[in-house]
């Protein structure tokens, strides 16, 4: 059920963020925060486990994936790359079976045996198309 969750708002999350401005997020901000005051979900309770996250999040998913797709727009077309693109919550989910013990459905094997497909295809015409 999270990994259909996470699917779901990765694609909203895009499409908004490829929809809005500076301007439009910066009230959203200000709506946000105004929220968060009224409704005292203001303080944050710093842990162990917080901070692991955090550094997990700052090292590994920001700095070292953004160094690994910079390395790979170096070294292959970005049109040929972008279609990897659909590949994010399939390392998702696997990393949440894989860190978090989540169970694997069989909605999401059939789901991502087809963005495979889908991958295999775009790449076998897109190849066929250039020769």
């Amino acid at each position: 059920m999270y990994s259909l969750k996470a699917a779901i708002q990765y694609s909203c999350l895009n499409f908004i963020n490829s929809r809005q401005s500076s301007y439009l997020r910066t009230h959203h901000f200000i709506i946000l925060s105004l929220f968060a005051l009224l409704t005292g979900q203001t303080l944050i309770h710093v842990t162990p486990l917080v901070l692991t996250s955090l550094t997990f999040q700052i090292v590994v998913v920001s700095f070292a994936s953004f160094l690994v797709w910079f390395w790979l727009l170096k070294q292959y077309v970005a049109s040929g790359l972008g279609i990897f693109s659909f590949l994010t919550p399939i390392f998702g989910v696997l990393f949440s079976v894989i860190l978090l013990h989540e169970q694997v459905e069989l909605n999401f094997i059939v789901g991502a045996v087809f963005v495979f497909l889908g991958i295999v295809v775009m790449n076998f015409f897109s190849r066929r198309s250039r020769i």
